[in-house]
């Protein structure tokens, strides 16, 4: 197994200190989602293996207190969740495509979602609309769920299943941003409801439940190791949401790399 993280040697300790079976086993290496240069390194290195049986998208950074932007201009929330895991996702998928096997791309989201839409008329706080930590990553969460529908879209006569899901509530580093007036305000709307453990059941689900691998099932957001809609915005019923997010990414990812 391949693991991404900022710091390798904090990631490797993680590891050990939880005590999973295997961790000797697990290969670390350096990754960054905010930085494309990273991601593109991180990239090169998973398509040596050999095969790519699960892409598991579950890094992310929540409620920066302040509005900050990454090296290449994208909101650091929704330029981290998104567009970091977006652009690892095009980097792998030609090889995924290329499989004769099936294969699942799973993406963490988040109940969070429905604290923040999408506005794809100023995506990262640069023209009219106030920051707001929680509408950041709310709308960086949404982004994830559309990005799963519309990807499962065009994967659909592929060997991939694509799903998004929210965890749980999990104590763990994501709320290092808050501080301990907001934390007491707002968490609690967020209590934790789960272990790590039981945090990953549905992520694990979501890689192996055979169920999740029908027709009309692919694309879906799981909540307690099952299907359950998102807010009305991420059902997206229309279709139309998604393709115009999908359109966004690749234009302002596009620029980016231009300019990198």
């Amino acid at each position: 197994m391949i693991s991404g993280g900022r710091s390798v040697d904090a990631a490797k300790k993680s590891f050990k200190e939880a005590d999973i079976d295997g961790h000797k086993n697990l290969i670390v290496y350096e990754l960054d989602l905010e930085n494309l240069s990273s991601i593109k390194s991180f990239a090169d290195k998973c398509l040596h293996e050999s095969r790519i049986d699960f892409l598991i998208l579950n890094a992310g950074i929540m409620a920066l207190p302040k509005l900050e932007y990454t090296v290449h201009g994208f909101e650091k929330q929704i330029g981290t969740n998104h567009y970091g895991h977006f652009y690892l996702t095009k980097l792998l998928l030609d090889k995924m495509k290329a499989q004769t096997f099936k294969s699942r791309i799973i993406a963490v989201s988040s109940k969070a979602h429905t604290r923040g839409k999408v506005d794809l008329t100023d995506i990262h706080f640069k023209k009219d609309r106030k920051y707001d930590a929680w509408l950041a990553y709310g709308q960086s969460k949404s982004a994830m769920i559309l990005f799963v529908k519309e990807l499962a879209d065009q994967l659909v006569a592929s060997n991939i299943t694509c799903l998004s899901l929210h965890p749980g509530v999990i104590a763990t580093g994501l709320s290092k941003h808050l501080g301990p007036v907001i934390s007491h305000v707002l968490l609690p709307l967020f209590v934790a409801d789960k272990n790590v453990a039981q945090g990953a059941a549905t992520t694990i689900a979501a890689c192996f439940d055979p169920s999740f691998d029908t027709e009309g099932k692919r694309g879906s957001y799981l909540s307690d190791c099952q299907i359950v809609e998102p807010n009305e915005q991420c059902q997206d019923v229309s279709k139309t949401l998604r393709k115009q997010l999908w359109e966004v990414n690749e234009k302002e990812l596009h620029a980016a790399l231009q300019l990198k």
